[in-house]
C-alpha cells in the first residue's frame, strides 16, 4: 500500500530550530504512526509545511524546507505567508508535490490528512477529483478554521479517525475509527529500583494544559524531598515567576529527546493536570498521557471527555480538580509502599503492551482502511 501523508513529520533538529512552528506532541504522534506503518511495509510519503507567523510578523514568502524524516520522500513546499492567501498557497504547494509523485509513477492508494485544515482538505479533494485517490482524516484537534467530521464526510472523505473519545462517539454518520495514539515500546523500571520523589510534567506551559494548576498544587505538597520537573514551551513571565516561588521546582523548557528521556527516566510519577473546564480540552486527547504511560510509572490524570474510559484501568484519576485534591493525590503516590508501586508499574506495562503499541495501532488502521 502507498499513502500520501499530510501531517507534521519532522526531525529533532527542525523541532528545536523552529519551536514555534510545531506542536512537539503532534510531531511525535505523526512520526510514531508513520514509522509503524513503514514497519508494516506501507510506502509512506509525507508532505507538510514550515509554519511561520503571518507576514508582516513573519516572512512574506516561506521557501521550500529541505528535510527527509519519518517516511520516505518527505516534502516541505514553500508558500505565500499572508493571511487569507496562505491556505490557498499551501494547497497549491501540496498539490504540486503529490502530482509530481504521481507523474513519476508513484500513485498513493490513500491520502491521509492530519486535521482538516483548509489546505489539507483542498489537497485531498483535488487528488480525489483528478486521480480518484480516496482520502481519510485524522481528527486530533477542534479548530475554528477546520472542517468537522460531518463536513469532511459531506466533502467526500472515505472515513474519519478520531483521537478524542468524545468526538468519536459524537460522529453520527460515515465510517469512523477511534485511535488515540501509540508508543514504540514500554520501558521497564531501572534495576535496582530507586524511588526518586521526582514528579514530571511535559507539555504546553499554559493554563489550558494545566501547568499553572500543577505548580500551585505542588506548592502545597509538604514533602521537602519532592521535586517537580517541567519541560515544554509556552512559559510566560507570570508562569516563570510562579515557578520561582518554590525551589523544589525545575523549569527545563523545550528540551532535546535525549534530555527529555533523562528527565522522564528519573521520574517517580507523572501528572497530566489538563483541566476539564476549558472547552478546548473536551475535543482533544492529551497525547502526553501515552508518553507518560510508556515509562510504566504511576500517572495522575484528569479525565477530560476526550480520554477513553478504559484508561481508568491504569491511571490514578483526579476526580476533584482542585489544588488540594491534586496535592493529596501526589502525596499518596509518593507514600505508596514499594510493593504497590511495583504492582502498578507492571499493570501499566502489560496494559500498554497489549493495547497501545504503535505496531498494534498501525495494523488496526490498515484493517480499517481495507474495509472502506
Amino acid at each position: 500500500m502507498k499513502i500520501a501523508w499530510i501531517g507534521p513529520v519532522a526531525d529533532e533538529e527542525t523541532l528545536l530550530r523552529f519551536p514555534a512552528a510545531f506542536s512537539p506532541a503532534g510531531v511525535r504522534w505523526n512520526g510514531g504512526f508513520v514509522r509503524a506503518l513503514g514497519a508494516e511495509t506501507v510506502d509512506v510519503r509525507t508532505v507538510y509545511h514550515l509554519a511561520r507567523p503571518a507576514w508582516p510578523r513573519g516572512p512574506l514568502w516561506v521557501p521550500n524546507y529541505q528535510l527527509v524524516a519519518g517516511g520516505s520522500g518527505g516534502a516541505w513546499p514553500g508558500y505565500w505567508n499572508v493571511r487569507g492567501l496562505r491556505p490557498l498557497s499551501l494547497a497549491k504547494g501540496y498539490s504540486r508535490v503529490v502530482s509530481r509523485w504521481i507523474a513519476g509513477g508513484w500513485k498513493p492508494d490513500f491520502v491521509v490528512v492530519y486535521n482538516a485544515g483548509p489546505q489539507n482538505v483542498s489537497l485531498a479533494r483535488a487528488m480525489n477529483r483528478k486521480f480518484e485517490v480516496p482520502w481519510v482524516v485524522l481528527l486530533a484537534d477542534a479548530d475554528a478554521d477546520a472542517q468537522s467530521a460531518a463536513g469532511c464526510i459531506q466533502l467526500g472523505a472515505r472515513g474519519i479517525v478520531h483521537l478524542s473519545w468524545k468526538a468519536f462517539e459524537a460522529q453520527e454518520s460515515g465510517p469512523r475509527l477511534h485511535l488515540d495514539g501509540g508508543i514504540d515500546r514500554c520501558r521497564t523500571l531501572p534495576s535496582p529500583m530507586q524511588r526518586t520523589k521526582a514528579i514530571v510534567y511535559s507539555g504546553a506551559l499554559h493554563p489550558v494544559a494545566g501547568a499553572d494548576f500543577l505548580v500551585r498544587a505542588f506548592r502545597q505538597l509538604k514533602d521537602p524531598e519532592a521535586r517537580l520537573h517541567l519541560t515544554g514551551k509556552g512559559a510566560d513571565a507570570d508562569f516563570k515567576a510562579l515557578v520561582k516561588t518554590d525551589t523544589r521546582i525545575t523549569l527545563h523548557g523545550l528540551v532535546s529527546e535525549a534530555k527529555l528521556d533523562a528527565v522522564c527516566g528519573a521520574a517517580e510519577m507523572f501528572v497530566n493536570p489538563r483541566p476539564s473546564r476549558f472547552p478546548e480540552n473536551a475535543e482533544n486527547f492529551p497525547s502526553k498521557l501515552l508518553e507518560y504511560l510508556s515509562w510504566a510509572r504511576p500517572v495522575i490524570s484528569t479525565m477530560t471527555p476526550g480520554v477513553h474510559p478504559e484508561y481508568r484501568e491504569v491511571i490514578t484519576v483526579l476526580e476533584r480538580e482542585t489544588e488540594e485534591a491534586l496535592a493529596q493525590a501526589m502525596a499518596e503516590v509518593l507514600a505508596w509502599p514499594d510493593s504497590r508501586y511495583i504492582a502498578q508499574t507492571q499493570r501499566i506495562a502489560a496494559w500498554m503492551s497489549a493495547k497501545r503499541l504503535w505496531s498494534i495501532q498501525a495494523r488496526r488502521f490498515l484493517d480499517w482502511l481495507a474495509g472502506l
